[in-house]
């Protein structure tokens, strides 16, 4: 009984994090989003070589990527956490 009262502690713990985290990716996401929006505007000036418009498109691509790796990493724990809420009833 202990250890059942235990786990679904540990259980509502995880799940109250992964919300914390999930708000904060939120946040993120937007401010990522505003930062890919201004190197793409920023790109599409025509008075600049095409090597600088390149390296913006880079860096918006690398915000891009990386907002997606850690959205993918929530969604992960967050499907780990529903299968452990369903295993345990």
């Amino acid at each position: 009984m202990e250890t059942a009262a235990r786990v679904t502690r540990a259980l509502v713990k995880a799940q109250q994090d992964l919300e914390d985290v999930l708000q904060q990716q939120n946040v993120q996401t937007a401010t990522n989003r505003a930062a890919i929006n201004k190197l793409t505007v920023e790109a599409k000036n025509r008075t600049l070589t095409e090597q600088q418009r390149l390296v913006l498109l880079e860096k918006a691509s690398l915000i891009e990527n990386e907002d997606y790796k850690q959205r993918v990493k929530n969604s992960d724990e967050e499907v780990r956490l529903a299968r452990v809420a369903i295993n345990k009833r």
